[in-house]
């Protein structure tokens, strides 16, 4: 039993250290913001004046119910008083609209009621029942009732003149004044992802383009923004105006609508060159023509020093819309050296030459003396070198041989089908004291032999044509320094004349 007594002692005790705490705790405490029209004015709180101005007053207020109001001499809010239910550490904003009307000092000042005598034709004065503040705000704001909706001053203002007016008769006229009612407005901002969208409101277009803030009469709308080539997620918003002191944002995203191309897409490199299409000019270095799908020939113009690309037959299909087609122009590499008149050459490009004696099973010897010489070809008014192969009747007994040096550019070996010319013309001019009469050639490139003993085909009478015989250098050549060799072969006895030689 003295148990139990304990267990409610310390309950009782546990109770009313709570109530304690709830009442009188410094935390205990909301926040009240008081918003108004009024630029003066005095905020009573609980009926009572708290010296504050009628806008923008934070009022520190302990939790439960309390009644608000604003008072000023000449000017009435709407509405007249509200109750406000402060829990701690929670902010309550609460707005009053000035209500501008003719009657607006009836609030605080006794109300008059004009009659015409019935007699006299005089106008009478009949004094209002005295009712004060309080009493007032205790007849429309009961607190063991709950809250009513707000009134307007009209309604508050017909109420207080019906209890305090007399009764009249018949002939009374009472003179009454029309009121206007401001319109309650509220703002919207409104953006987007991508500025300048078109806004709506309702389905009607307005002026403005995001971001903007739209003011509008209180109400629910319904708003979308639209941009060409975009599409709005979502596609429209719904929002409620009310008279909320901060104005409401909404937002739209833009996405950019992904159109199908079907282009063809064709570039030259390294160089700016034409490019045809089916033979017609469609652009220079680059071209992006829109197409149906089919076959399309696609050609390249020349360009000076380089090689044009090879045309292209290209066929497009719903699977390839969107083809890239790439000339490729490669530079454009020439070598040559010729003879013009006895112990006189001329050369094209970054090449040199030496010339000297070779001899067999040794290595070539440069020499200025026993070299090959630039001599007339016989039977023609050209001039050309000399090579002649030397035996033991000879002295000294080597092969004269010219050697060709020139240099290639990193990166154009591999890229460039080069070919080596030889205007080469044999001969039946023998050596003195030879026996047979054979005419050979051998060439070597960067010490590699090239031509084995060659027999060249044209005789003296086709230098005046120019004739020539080509070869192909691809795989032979390498970046850098490169070597070509033209010597008799071991078995000639006979004398060959080289005019040109060009590698291109």
């Amino acid at each position: 039993m003295r148990t139990v007594s304990w267990i409610l002692a310390f309950w009782v005790l546990g109770l009313g250290g709570y109530l304690l705490y709830e009442a009188y705790w410094p935390g205990a405490t909301g926040t009240v913001v008081v918003v108004s029209d009024l630029k003066q004015g005095e905020i009573w709180l609980d009926l009572q004046p708290t010296g504050m101005p009628g806008s923008g007053a934070v009022l520190k207020v302990g939790r439960g119910k309390h009644s608000v109001m604003i008072k000023h001499p000449s000017q009435a809010v709407e509405p007249f008083v509200q109750v406000v239910e402060v829990r701690p550490g929670r902010a309550d904003t609460l707005r009053f609209t000035v209500v501008e009307t003719e009657t607006i000092a009836m609030q605080d000042s006794a109300i008059t009621e004009t009659v015409e005598a019935e007699d006299e034709g005089q106008v009478r004065v009949v004094p209002p029942k005295e009712q004060s503040i309080k009493e007032r705000v205790r007849e429309e704001m009961p607190w063991d009732v709950p809250r009513p909706a707000p009134q307007s001053v009209d309604t508050i203002t017909a109420k207080i003149a019906e209890e305090t007016t007399p009764e009249t008769t018949p002939e009374t006229k009472p003179e009454t004044t029309p009121r206007v009612q401001d319109k309650i407005m509220g703002s919207v901002e409104i953006s987007s992802s991508r500025a300048g969208a078109t806004i709506y409101v309702n389905d009607k277009l307005q002026e403005e383009k995001t971001p903007t803030t739209l003011t509008l009469e209180a109400g629910t709308y319904t708003i979308r923004a639209e941009l060409e080539g975009y599409t709005c997620t979502p596609q429209e918003q719904a929002v409620r105006v009310s008279r909320a002191a901060s104005s409401q944002f909404i937002f739209f995203t833009l996405i950019e609508e992904q159109k199908t191309r079907r282009e063809i897409t064709i570039r030259t490199e390294p160089v700016e060159g034409e490019i045809f299409i089916d033979s017609v000019l469609v652009g220079t270095g680059e071209a992006i023509i829109p197409h149906e799908f089919g076959v399309f020939n696609i050609m390249f113009g020349d360009v000076a020093d380089y090689v044009s690309p090879e045309p292209v037959r290209l066929t497009v299909t719903p699977t390839n819309a969107n083809p890239v087609v790439t000339g490729t122009y490669l530079k454009m590499l020439e070598f040559a050296a010729y003879c013009t008149a006895e112990n006189t050459v001329m050369t094209e490009g970054n090449i040199g030459y030496e010339v000297g004696v070779y001899f067999k099973g040794d290595a070539p010897k440069v020499s200025a003396t026993h070299g090959p010489r630039v001599k007339e070809i016989p039977g023609s008014q050209k001039f050309g070198w000399e090579l002649g192969m030397g035996d033991p009747n000879r002295n000294p007994p080597g092969s004269d041989y010219i050697e060709f040096i020139f240099t290639m550019p990193e990166g154009e070996v591999s890229a460039l089908p080069l070919s080596l010319k030889l205007y080469l013309y044999r001969s039946n001019k023998k050596y003195p004291l030879s026996i047979s009469g054979r005419s050979e050639v051998t060439v070597m490139v960067n010490g590699r032999i090239f031509l084995d003993n060659y027999r060249p085909h044209n005789g003296p009478e086709a230098v005046e044509f120019d004739r020539f015989e080509e070869w192909s250098l691809q795989h032979t050549l390498i970046p850098g320094e490169n070597r070509v060799m033209i010597r008799s072969g071991n078995n000639n006895n006979i004398h060959n004349y080289l005019w040109k030689i060009a590698i291109e």
